[in-house]
């Protein structure tokens, strides 16, 4: 036991300084502030501007990006397991260290499902290097899509229901965790991709083999975990339950592809190779660098582990079909799919690449053991082939660290200030006449002291079609101005006018929540205490 734990703490320093060199650029090179860092770093420094300079936990943000509602804003961070830390962290330290954190956990991740699959120790750093530092979360994180971090948690995922799917029950306790907590970090792009990969492979597995069980139990784990994130999934379902993306991102020409996983010239300015610039889109929705000397690693080693990972091969294949751009066939495959309910999501099906890309490299893992297993292994010697792929793990590291710095350089700035975020004065609406006085504004609470010479409207700078019923005035009405805004009904006098802001959903969140949490407890208590009474009696 021991043993194992110091093996773990190994495990997670190396993981960590992995991490810390892949992201050094990001980390050490200045301040976030290009790209969508410009409007998602504030997204962070809101949360901490609501625990550092009003004590509570900021459910609106009136200039953010979809949404106001700021727990049902699919980007905000506002739920994250780590998310506490802002109550005394700067913005900016916050945002790197859940950078360098997440990274991490991809390493580790990788590291252990590669062990998982049989490689051996310097074969699964080959892989975790590969997954963790490819070009896809280079350009993705340094431009600041922060929800791609999610995408750190498929090893995990995929390993956790392999080992439930063979019998583990403790297993499918971490899958609950992971569904939850990509959830609840916002991470929902890559949580739709990875479950769509899992389901698919149990599919796949199932068809083989003929055993159907891990899919019921995949389903209801993840059943289980969505629901822990019911705080977060009930309020963001009721807002976004008819969302589309009003414009997409053409998918990957098949013509890029291979630029795409190894051209050194790939940056923040590469463009052509046949791909399309739409809707603000750049060359990051494309980059999925891999090197050449990974890529000779990846397709030789998924050549050797064809047969015995073709489940997860195939899973690769698919969504290396649905990623690329298929108008020069003369048919869009997404216009075909962009009403199915999952599918209708998706802005850019080029990142399904990912998908392809870990099916790739773990398979690829699992093929190299076999080789040396075989006659490649008995002419090197086991020594000499562990030594082999250790300085392997280190060059293919250093190519894939060097060719993320321009991404990383390109996301800096001058060091960004917060905004106020402030929802602008309200109106005395005519004809009445009178005087307005701000008291407070916070994240979920508005005070005016307002002096009327009559019976009037308070006019809130808020939409009343968006926004009006989440609103409430303590003791007085609330209702929609004729310009479309929320009104507040006051007397003719001084009035004090407090308005609280109530997410939709949000209690009902918080009921199914905890009542998850109470009931999940309460099962693994009763099964502890079942085997405690089984040992005893033997």
């Amino acid at each position: 036991m021991r043993s194992r734990a110091v093996a773990g703490l190994g495990l997670a320093l190396a993981a960590l300084a992995l991490a810390l060199v892949f992201q050094g650029g990001l980390l050490f090179g200045g301040a976030l502030h290009h790209f969508d860092w410009w409007i998602h770093w504030h997204y962070y420094d809101w949360v901490r501007i609501g625990f550092q300079e009003h004590g509570v936990l900021a459910r609106f943000m009136n200039d953010a990006w979809h949404t106001a509602n700021f727990v049902a804003n699919a980007q905000s961070p506002v739920l994250g397991p780590l998310v506490g830390l802002l109550a005394f962290l700067p913005t900016e330290i916050y945002v790197k260290l859940l950078v360098a954190v997440y990274t991490a956990i991809g390493v580790a991740g990788g590291f252990v499902l590669a062990r998982d699959l049989g490689a051996r120790a310097a074969i699964a750093a080959c892989a975790a290097v590969l997954w963790a530092c490819g070009g896809f979360f280079a350009a993705h994180v340094a431009v600041g899509h922060h929800w791609s971090l999610g995408g750190y948690w498929l090893p995990w995922l995929f390993l956790f229901v392999r080992r439930g799917r063979a019998g583990s029950e403790a297993a499918w306790l971490g899958v609950v965790a992971v569904q939850a907590l990509a959830v609840l970090e916002g991470q929902h792009h890559p949580f739709l991709w990875q479950n769509g990969l899992v389901g698919l492979w149990l599919v796949f597995e199932g068809t083989r083999d003929r055993k159907w069980g891990g899919l019921g139990r995949f389903a209801a784990a993840t059943a289980v975990g969505l629901a822990l994130a019911g705080v977060r999934l009930i309020p963001l379902v009721l807002e976004f339950s008819d969302y589309q993306p009003e414009e997409r991102i053409g998918g990957l020409p098949p013509g890029a592809l291979l630029h795409a996983l190894v051209s050194r010239a790939q940056g923040p300015e590469s463009s052509g190779f046949g791909v399309v610039f739409a809707h603000g889109s750049g060359w990051w929705e494309y980059t999925f660098y891999l090197g050449w000397l990974g890529l000779a690693f990846v397709a030789l080693g998924t050549l050797a582990a064809a047969r015995r990972e073709a489940a997860l091969l195939g899973v690769g294949v698919v969504a290396g079909v649905l990623c690329l751009d298929t108008t020069g066939l003369g048919f869009d495959l997404w216009e075909r799919l962009r009403e199915l309910p999952v599918a209708s999501s998706q802005r850019c099906p080029s990142r399904l690449f990912m998908i392809s890309v870990f099916a790739g490299v773990f398979a690829a893992a699992v093929g190299w053991e076999r080789l040396l297993a075989g006659g490649l292994g008995r002419r090197l010697g086991p020594r000499a082939a562990s030594v082999a792929f250790a300085a392997l793990a280190f060059v293919l590291a250093a190519d894939l660290v060097t060719a993320s710095r321009p991404w990383q350089t390109a996301a800096h700035g001058p060091l960004q200030t917060s905004r106020p975020h402030r929802i602008h004065d309200p109106v005395l609406m005519p004809p009445a006449v009178g005087e307005v006085e701000e008291v407070a504004q916070g994240p979920n609470r508005l005070a005016y002291r307002v002096e009327s010479d009559r019976a009037a409207f308070l006019a809130l700078q808020i939409e009343w079609d968006r926004y009006g019923g989440d609103w409430q005035a303590d003791g007085l009405e609330t209702l929609r101005a004729p310009t479309g805004h929320v009104a507040v009904r006051v007397p003719e006098g001084e009035t004090d006018v407090v308005v609280h802001y109530r997410t939709p959903g949000l209690a009902a969140g918080v009921a199914v929540s905890l009542a998850t949490a109470f009931g999940l407890g309460a099962a693994l208590l009763l099964r502890s205490r079942g085997r405690w009474s089984r040992n005893r009696n033997r």
